[in-house]
């Protein structure tokens, strides 16, 4: 069995052992959700070491469970299939990730660890284009408190930022936090900041979400060795910056070939188009760039697809017919598409 199709059903698996445990212990009866949480993370420390609880308010139910990775972006993928992996039937609500809360509730939104105590009210933040490609915040808690922690201070900030963005926001479209002194040029209170983050996101920096028609936008960047010849050449489909950060193309599906002469250079191109058919239909799927590695002898094309598991037994047929250039198959959790900003 491939290892990407191995370690998705291995992580499958262990999502439906945790469901069982939990299930079985019935900490719901304890009442609280303290308990409930308390419980659950402790069985997610043995099968998820990344992913952890977090109680939230529900207005239809006393409160939901969030699955939350903090702000690191690899366990997302995990966080969803648990919250995917819920069985039917129990007593609260279950949600993958933090989610936005309705803006005119952020200024009451309070966060705290340690003796840091923060409230939305003292918020006010500033965002912009980062040369990363992802959004910068800027920071500014007024009567922060002083002589606490740094990191309970930005821990703090982060779940709130979290609770006005969402997580996925937050963790796939944010580059850099930097809180600040005093308060940054443009800065907004923390209920307007959705709005203009959205606006930033879609208007200003492209990423509106819509698949491109027509025909796509490709552009050539290259780097030379030391004896000035081309050694990675880089041809990224621009159009494709549409869709960044959408949350149903967050896995990097590519295909990697050997490469030594004209002859396979040119299959190389071919196997691309091929797998460029695949992934494209019904739009559940987009190339987004080809890297030619003269100095490894490689070839690659990447794409970003919603169901990387249905499309991997295609793809594989696809590579078996350029066995002759060792074609192989990989995937890769890749929300933020880092792979994609930051090879132009």
């Amino acid at each position: 069995m491939d290892d990407f199709l191995k370690r998705r059903r291995e992580a499958r698996q262990r999502a439906a052992v945790f469901w069982q445990s939990w299930q079985w212990e019935r900490p719901w009866q304890a009442g609280g959700g303290v308990a409930l949480v308390n419980s659950g993370n402790y069985l997610l420390h043995h099968y998820f070491p990344g992913v952890f609880l977090q109680a939230v308010p529900d207005a239809a139910a006393e409160f939901q469970v969030a699955f939350s990775s903090g702000g690191r972006l690899e366990p997302m993928a995990d966080a969803m299939l648990l919250a995917e992996a819920a069985p039917p039937g129990l007593p609260f609500g279950v949600q993958a990730l933090l989610r936005r809360c309705p803006a005119a509730e952020l200024p009451q939104r309070t966060a705290g660890f340690g003796q840091t105590q923060l409230c939305g009210s003292q918020f006010q933040v500033a965002c912009a284009p980062g040369e990363d490609g992802l959004v910068h915040l800027q920071v500014f808690v007024n009567d922060n408190p002083i002589g606490t922690d740094a990191d309970d201070r930005r821990l703090a900030v982060w779940l709130l930022l979290a609770q006005a963005l969402g997580q996925w926001d937050l963790n796939v479209k944010t580059g850099h936090i930097e809180i600040t002194e005093q308060p940054p040029q443009g800065a907004l209170p923390l209920a307007e900041l959705p709005e203009a983050f959205d606006k930033l996101w879609r208007a200003r920096m492209g990423h509106n979400g819509v698949y491109p028609g027509g025909e796509a936008e490709f552009r050539v960047y290259g780097a030379e060795n030391d004896d000035g010849e081309p050694a990675r050449i880089l041809v990224r489909n621009e159009s494709a910056a549409s869709l960044l950060g959408r949350a149903d193309l967050a896995w990097c599906l590519s295909v990697r070939c050997e490469v030594y002469d004209d002859m396979s250079q040119a299959l190389a191109r071919e196997l691309a188009q091929e797998f460029s058919g695949c992934v494209g239909r019904r739009e559940q799927g987009i190339l987004t760039a080809m890297l030619s590695d003269a100095e490894k002898g490689e070839y690659t094309a990447f794409a970003m697809v919603a169901e990387p598991e249905g499309l991997w037994e295609k793809v594989r047929e696809i590579t078996a017919r350029y066995e002759r250039l060792d074609a192989r198959a990989d995937c890769v959790f890749d929300p933020s598409w880092r792979y994609y900003r930051l090879q132009g």
